[in-house]
């Protein structure tokens, strides 16, 4: 799920939570006509339920997202995730307390104050924080020109801090993507990884990828015949299979085909697109059915 809407979804938690508190504070602190109090206290529940189905809902999508973190969470995550964790017990007892424990009810405001504070500072860290930066976020083009700036090294340690984090190393170098397709890609994470990945860093970013991808091709058109096809299969074949184990196998060029077609297939299921050309998908073939 994007970011925009989680946070968006999260500040609408923020303002239910608030409303829920208002109503809360009315009713303990400004007593009525009987009638108004059942309205507010009714109003109170269906805000209160909300809140609860919401807060479960953005908290299984949150986890979900942490368990693709392929590093240490920075600080403001962690103290986003422990505050949002932190309400887990708040709701569970001030449920307990309102449908079950009515002697205990002078401390719902109490806990309700606790929630509505935790989830205000919880927010504020990452949907604020969002928000925030967001419209300084612009598309970043990469041209030949920016190559004047262009740092193998940095480029090397932006990618280890910033792509890794998310994804992992095979997956984003087994993508065979021309500098259009990275400019599009980099930008897209960029957006969802606001503020992290500045625009500096995504054409140091693009220009390294696609970098890669050109010494690979031109390594590639450098070989002909069967040390094409080698070549090929160790830089694609060995992003999932042991050499060893591709090399075991003998079959016909027709069964290999269906080999091939099969693993283009499931590079793209894991968001691998591109992942061999027809040409190269030709060359490994002939390699593979031609050895004795």
């Amino acid at each position: 799920m994007v970011p925009q809407l989680t946070s968006s979804i999260a500040l609408f938690l923020l303002v239910l939570g608030l409303a829920a508190a208002s109503i809360m504070l009315e009713i303990q602190g400004n007593p009525r006509k009987r009638e108004n109090l059942r309205f507010l206290t009714r109003v109170h529940k269906i805000l209160g339920y909300l809140f609860v189905i919401i807060y479960l809902v953005l908290s299984g999508i949150m986890i979900g997202k942490a368990a693709h973190y392929w590093q240490e969470f920075p600080p403001r995550v962690v103290w986003h995730a422990g505050l949002a964790l932190f309400l887990l017990p708040l709701l569970a007892f001030k449920l307990a307390i309102a449908r079950r424990q009515k002697r205990f009810y002078a401390y719902l405001p109490v806990i309700g104050g606790l929630i509505v504070a935790a989830a205000f500072v919880f927010i504020s860290l990452t949907a604020g924080y969002y928000f925030l930066h967001r419209p300084k976020v612009r598309h970043t083009p990469v041209t030949d020109a920016d190559r004047k700036i262009y740092n193998e090294r940095f480029a090397a340690a932006f990618l280890g801090e910033k792509c890794r984090k998310c994804h992992p190393l095979e997956l984003i170098f087994g993508a065979n993507k021309s500098r259009a397709g990275w400019v599009e890609t980099v930008n897209r994470m960029a957006q969802k990884d606001v503020p992290h990945i500045r625009p500096s860093e995504i054409k140091q970013i693009v220009l390294y990828l696609s970098g890669t991808r050109e010494a690979a091709e031109k390594k590639t058109g450098e070989a002909s015949g069967e040390a094409a096809g080698e070549s090929l299969v160790q830089q694609k074949c060995t992003l999932c299979h042991e050499l060893d184990r591709v090399f075991a196998v003998r079959q016909e060029a027709s069964a290999w085909r269906k080999t091939i077609d099969q693993m283009i297939e499931n590079a793209e299921e894991i968001g691998i697109a591109g992942f061999l050309t027809e040409t190269q998908a030709e060359e490994i073939i002939r390699f593979l059915a031609g050895r004795k």
